[in-house]
């Protein structure tokens, strides 16, 4: 077994200093899977301490194969800072998503470059993975195609995510992968900008679980008959401005009619006004923030008929 860093350059900032992915690399030297896992396209979504979690497992644990690393896949993204705050979703020089630069060709765009090195190093891959954090959230998966489901299961993970790769996330990460028919998903894995042992351990075992799938670490595996996924969340928004309360946790079953939140609105002649629920469902994050503008987003709710299970002998 070996251990090793390599760097992947990809340009050069205006300063004149290089621009670098650093990859990191457990190699069994024995023959099996390859498995790609990065973080850190967005900056302020927090999963490096899974990585280093499985880089650390994997240095005295792994069977065969090789597992490779970027844990800060756009290092742009990490440099929108303003005051605490990492601002690195959007790009913003012109507002563009960083997960909405990969297939790309315009090589005097340096995100596509860094989307394009990515690329290239994850369909060298048997099977990647892509690590982000979400609005208030527990962690769940998110899948292009239910040929993925045999490894969507072995995650282990709740209330999955069946996104279609449609024209408007043709050029993200995974749907790039997916039309270069190099198995892959993504994983929310909790909260933005959020350090949660209980997620994070949720996450690294699962992912343990998919190793063990795979052979490349000896370990039981730990195989549902079935999982849950979903293809719809229903949004519940704002009627006023003001500071929310919210009133159920992530998690929990909702009925039409019940209180999901309350929002203290900016006229103090007005009372504080009740958000109940349209839908009986799940609730399945809500935002970040406890500041609301009217019509922002507050709650999303995934509908209980919406809610399919999906039996791995189909």
């Amino acid at each position: 077994m070996k251990a090793y860093k390599e760097i992947v350059k990809v340009g050069v900032a205006v300063t004149g200093q290089e621009i670098d992915l650093i990859k990191y690399v457990i190699d069994s030297e024995k023959e099996g899977k390859t498995i790609y896992i990065q973080g850190g396209i967005h900056g302020g979504e927090i999963t490096l301490p899974i990585i280093k979690k499985l880089f650390d497992y994997l240095k005295t644990n792994i069977n065969v194969g090789k597992v490779i690393f970027i844990p800060f896949a756009n290092p742009l993204a990490w440099q929108q800072q303003a005051y605490c705050y990492t601002f690195g979703k959007f790009n913003l020089a012109n507002g563009k998503d960083f997960n909405r630069y990969f297939g790309l060709k315009d090589e005097s765009d340096i995100n596509c470059k860094i989307a394009n090195a990515l690329l290239n190093e994850a369909k060298k891959a048997d099977f990647a993975i892509d690590l982000h954090t979400a609005m208030e959230s527990e962690p769940y998966v998110i899948f292009s195609t239910l040929n993925y489901a045999s490894y969507v299961n072995v995650l282990n993970l709740n209330y999955n995510y069946l996104c279609e790769p449609t024209d408007s996330y043709l050029n993200t990460f995974d749907v790039q992968l997916y039309k270069n028919n190099v198995p892959n998903f993504v994983i929310e894995c909790g909260s933005h900008d959020s350090y949660n042992e209980k997620n994070i351990t949720k996450v690294y075992n699962g992912i343990k679980n998919l190793l063990a799938y795979f052979n490349v670490i000896k370990d039981k595996i730990k195989l549902n008959k079935s999982f849950k996924y979903f293809t719809n969340l229903k949004t519940v928004r704002s009627e006023n401005s003001g500071i929310v309360n919210y009133l159920k946790p992530i998690g929990s079953r909702v009925v039409v009619g019940e209180n999901l939140c309350s929002v203290v609105v900016s006229n103090l002649l007005n009372e504080t006004i009740n958000i109940t629920s349209k839908y009986n469902g799940i609730v399945f994050r809500f935002n970040k923030t406890h500041i609301c503008k009217e019509c922002d987003q507050l709650v999303q709710i995934i509908e209980e008929k919406d809610i399919k299970e999906y039996s791995i002998n189909n």
